[in-house]
């Protein structure tokens, strides 16, 4: 006998007038288990369609696949557009920018960028997610969720900043209309201080042999400098303070100045005057960085002082990462 008419002979046991009690009765052919066309997922398909659930949620899905196109891919494009602008040279504040190396994308980054637009330091951002920068800097703009017009945005109020050439990777965030960028040099070998203050020496001694312009004034070739251990323990002082305390400042937490500090040091002097820079990763660069900067470039090349002293101090957890001062005098 087979299978089949066994379940009917057990069906007419129980129920002997099912056939007459439903006229419109057949035995739906069962799906097949196994086959190589899919009937059975075909099946589960429709079944699926018919659901008004699954359809909602297709419909919504669609919605916001529309109204929000893929992040990703909008923080890839304001990466292009930033680099191109990186790319160009340009003016910024008055100030001839040179074209700047393209920046790279950091995944690290782009979550403290993340973690930023809710508030707090950059530096606890950063330690946070393991990125250990020489400098840093957080840049946001909202109001869009045009890439365009979030990189006009950006080129309107922070041109200086996109276009450091120190700066080589970068994290992005979007968040709707808001976006935020981190910019970030990373962390360099350790330098060696006392190095780095002797070359700050030499390159001062190397710029004050060349007449220049300082802004506006221009300066005639001017003696070399004499190095002083008490001006280099005053710059190395404030350095280790700002870098401790995480700011950047001619004039400490405290309040004391660039005269007292030197003072403090036993150095009597008959003029003084400081130069100071947050960033950088080596010598070269923050000696270039004062000579663009007219007030810094003419302690530099001031002809009346005659004796220098540097420091500088990292401090992974503040805001720039390293600190550096240079400290101009002649004695009484």
């Amino acid at each position: 006998m087979k299978r089949s008419e066994i379940r009917d002979r057990k069906r007419n046991r129980y129920f002997p007038d099912f056939a007459a009690l439903h006229p419109g009765y057949s035995e739906r052919p069962r799906l097949p288990l196994r086959t190589g066309s899919g009937t059975k997922r075909e099946g589960v398909i429709k079944r699926l369609k018919r659901n008004p659930a699954v359809r909602f949620a297709a419909m919504l899905f669609a919605f916001v696949s529309l109204v929000f196109p893929d992040v990703s891919a909008a923080q890839d494009e304001l990466l292009h557009l930033i680099n191109q602008y990186r790319a160009g040279a340009r003016n910024c504040a008055g100030q001839e920018v040179a074209p700047a190396p393209p920046l790279q994308s950091n995944a690290a980054l782009a979550a403290a960028a993340h973690a930023a637009m809710n508030g707090g330091l950059l530096a606890e951002h950063l330690q946070r997610v393991g990125y250990r920068a020489d400098n840093a800097q957080w840049l946001s703009v909202s109001g869009t969720s045009s890439e365009r017009q979030a990189m006009t945005l950006l080129a309107q109020r922070f041109c200086g900043q996109l276009t450091r050439d120190s700066y080589s990777e970068i994290g992005i965030y979007q968040d709707g209309a808001a976006w935020s960028i981190v910019l970030a040099a990373p962390a360099a070998a350790p330098v060696d201080p006392e190095a780095a203050a002797q070359k700050i020496l030499a390159l001062t001694n190397e710029a004050r042999a060349q007449p220049r312009r300082c802004g506006q004034k221009a300066y005639a070739k001017a003696p070399p400098l004499k190095w002083n251990a008490q001006l280099a323990a005053a710059a190395v002082g404030h350095s280790e303070d700002m870098a401790s305390k995480n700011y950047f400042s001619h004039i400490s937490k405290d309040g004391d100045t660039q005269s007292e500090r030197v003072t403090s040091e036993g150095y009597r002097y008959r003029i003084v005057a400081e130069n100071i820079a947050a960033g950088q990763s080596d010598a070269r660069e923050v000696v270039a960085g004062w000579l663009k900067s007219p007030d810094h470039c003419a302690n530099l090349m001031n002809p009346n002082v005659t004796e220098m002293g540097a420091g500088l101090n990292a401090d992974p957890a503040s805001e720039f990462g390293v600190y550096w001062t240079q400290l101009f005098a002649a004695p009484r």
